[in-house]
């Protein structure tokens, strides 16, 4: 559930970075193409399956409305073994294939790579659940999101709950 929560505000913000992404320059019936440069073998496989499905569920009702300022949504992806080389590499392949916003892995080390490929062209690069706080302008710059939140955040309302409830004795 928190996933996808995390997801869906993420495709929220495909669709503002989507606007951002109009320069003017191309057709209003040009999709916009968003890239996914996440894990679909290795480690990272399983946590970024989930997020990548509710993207593509939210992209798909986008869609079905009638597009973002009538521009369907296009998805494009590549596998980034859960290597951080390999996620710049396959982010560099999806912006030269016309990526207009990158999705990266749920994990910094691994996501942030393909994160700063987008950075370095002026796009948008997001992930719906890295959990460092690196993840955004602090790590990456002015073009990086995370939707999730950070782990440092969930520790603190996690100590809280427990105080709350007198947990702090075993």
């Amino acid at each position: 559930k928190k996933v996808a929560s995390a997801a869906l505000v993420a495709a929220s913000v495909v669709a503002l970075g989507a606007c951002a992404a109009d320069d003017g320059a191309g057709s209003t019936d040009d999709p916009i193409i968003v890239g996914f440069a996440t894990a679909k073998t290795g480690w990272m496989a399983p946590y970024d399956k989930g997020p990548d499905q509710a993207f593509q569920l939210k992209i798909d009702e986008i869609n079905e409305a009638g597009g973002i300022d009538g521009r369907l949504i296009e998805v494009i992806s590549g596998d980034n073994q859960t290597d951080p080389a390999k996620a710049k590499q396959v982010a560099a392949d999806l912006i030269a294939q016309g990526a207009d916003i990158i999705v990266g892995s749920c994990n910094y080390d691994i996501g942030s790579a393909s994160a700063v490929e987008a950075q370095n062209n002026g796009l948008l690069g997001l992930t719906a659940c890295a959990g460092s706080p690196r993840w955004g302008v602090q790590g990456i710059g002015e073009y990086a999101y995370n939707a999730a939140t950070a782990t440092y955040a969930e520790g603190a309302v996690l100590s809280e709950f427990a105080v709350s409830q007198d947990l702090s004795k075993p």
